[in-house]
């Protein structure tokens, strides 16, 4: 249990008297080594203490249950520093008495009183995970799969070698297997790696729209600056989804079998599939020809 709160106080600015051992019968709290008062444990503020104690894994009970205290020392204290440091922790103890009851954990960040698993798991949330108002729309026209991959790519949640070796995972290289003139993020994959620069003014000519030169998140964010309708939006939405999906599989290819597919094909690759995907699931769609114009019945 202290190992877990002492990662807790690494990785969160919690401070360590949020969480306490609240005290009864003292017969399952450790002496020395639990935060029974306040402050930090017995064995951090008092080491010298420490080092004479025979039975360092000693209860609370089997220390101050008598009036005169049992203490239970390898030696007897000689120095002044010793003796200093144990009326210190006297004092520190004070008039302390055991009840009746057993002992417990006080959990009193911003007002609680009782530890509930619940609170600390909201408490590492709210300090460990990223915290955006961003939402990713759920596309109705597109697979599971496009939606899942499209709301972890906003979120940089992608496999990339770079967000591997921040996991600690051992890769051969960190540079793009496509160029190899850039390290691996999912700036350089989707917005200025040498495919996705000529693969976007493919996509531009066949819009008919001057996309910019913009990572994932800036794209979704100009979408609304688009002039059309919303239904129009969801569809353009849903290409750049399957061209980043593209993107994605032709990189995979060229990494793990080490050669990728040319503009031409990758283009290929993006609209025929999702003309498929949109034509079986709306109702709504014409479409002139590979390279002819998306037009909207509604």
């Amino acid at each position: 249990m202290c190992k877990s709160f002492k990662y807790v106080h690494e990785v969160t600015p919690i401070p360590h008297d949020v969480i306490k051992r609240q005290v009864h019968d003292g017969l399952s709290t450790k002496f020395w080594l639990d935060s029974w008062l306040d402050g930090e444990t017995l064995a951090t503020q008092f080491p010298r203490l420490l080092s004479l104690e025979v039975d360092q894994n000693c209860l609370v009970y089997d220390r101050i249950a008598s009036v005169n205290r049992n203490w239970n020392w390898r030696r007897g204290i000689r120095s002044c520093r010793e003796q200093e440091h144990l009326d210190l922790m006297l004092k520190f103890i004070g008039e302390f008495k055991l009840s009746t009851g057993n002992d417990v954990w006080s959990w009193n960040y911003r007002g609680g009183e009782n530890f509930q698993v619940s609170n600390l798991r909201h408490a590492l949330d709210t300090f460990l995970l990223p915290a955006d108002n961003f939402s990713t729309p759920w596309n109705p026209w597109l697979p599971k799969k496009i939606n899942i991959f499209t709301w972890r790519l906003f979120r940089d949640r992608l496999p990339s070698r770079i967000n591997l070796a921040l996991r600690r995972v051992p890769n051969i290289s960190l540079t793009c297997p496509i160029c190899f003139s850039d390290l691996d993020l999912i700036e350089h994959t989707f917005n200025t790696c040498r495919v996705a620069s000529d693969w976007r003014t493919l996509l531009s000519r066949w819009l008919q729209l001057s996309i910019p030169d913009y990572n994932p998140i800036d794209i979704r964010n100009w979408m609304d600056s688009v002039h059309g309708s919303a239904s129009y939006k969801q569809i353009l939405l849903g290409i750049f989804s399957s061209w980043w999906w593209i993107l994605w599989k032709n990189k995979n290819q060229a990494a793990f079998q080490l050669d990728y597919d040319t503009n031409n094909t990758l283009f290929l690759s993006t609209v025929t599939p999702f003309f498929l995907w949109l034509s079986s699931r709306c109702n709504k769609f014409l479409y002139r020809g590979l390279h002819g114009k998306l037009l909207l019945l509604c």
